[in-house]
């Protein structure tokens, strides 16, 4: 799952709070995350690998420019990408479209200029928190698959192993 948007979006305040410790920094300052975050997260009971990225933005610092490039390798690797927005912003321009995009900071009121949100949240407050780690979760695994009893295979290697029937890799 990677987070993405523009620089003081919300981004690293949603990964803490989706968390429950601080991983990432936050600070009005844009440009604050200079490398993505990564951690391993349980979204109740499904496991995830969660990035937090820097804001996208034109730079003339380095540092900056290159952390972005390898975000952009994180985007194109991400099996959810999660666009967010403040009140009154853009959508991030993205190498591809957004699997969701969720409007940060609610508690502020308004919306993302462009596409519709699909969820408005606030990390800060918690507005909304739970219906966004269940629309991860759905979006990732939906929930009749999640309800079926037979185990996941996520290496063809394995279904040899495997009498009854199970589940196919995710294309």
């Amino acid at each position: 799952v990677a987070i993405v948007g523009a620089p003081n979006a919300g981004k690293s305040t949603l990964c803490n709070t989706v968390l429950g410790r601080t991983m990432a920094i936050t600070s009005p300052e844009p440009g604050t995350t200079r490398d993505y975050v990564a951690a391993r997260i349980d979204l109740e009971g499904l496991v995830v690998d969660w990035f937090d990225t820097p804001g996208l933005r034109e730079t003339d610092d380095p540092i900056e420019r290159e952390a972005i490039g390898l975000a952009k390798d994180v985007i194109a690797g991400a099996d959810l990408l999660v666009a967010v927005a403040e009140p009154g912003t853009p959508w991030p321009i993205l190498p591809r479209e957004p699997d969701l995009r969720i409007l940060t900071k609610c508690e502020l009121g308004g919306a993302a200029l462009g596409a519709p949100a699909d969820l408005a949240i606030s990390a800060l407050t918690g507005t909304n928190m739970p219906e966004f780690v269940a629309l991860l979760r759905e979006r990732l695994v939906p929930e009749e698959d999640l309800e079926d009893g037979r185990p996941w295979i996520f290496d063809d290697r394995l279904y040899a192993s495997f009498e009854a029937p199970v589940h196919a890799p995710p294309e």
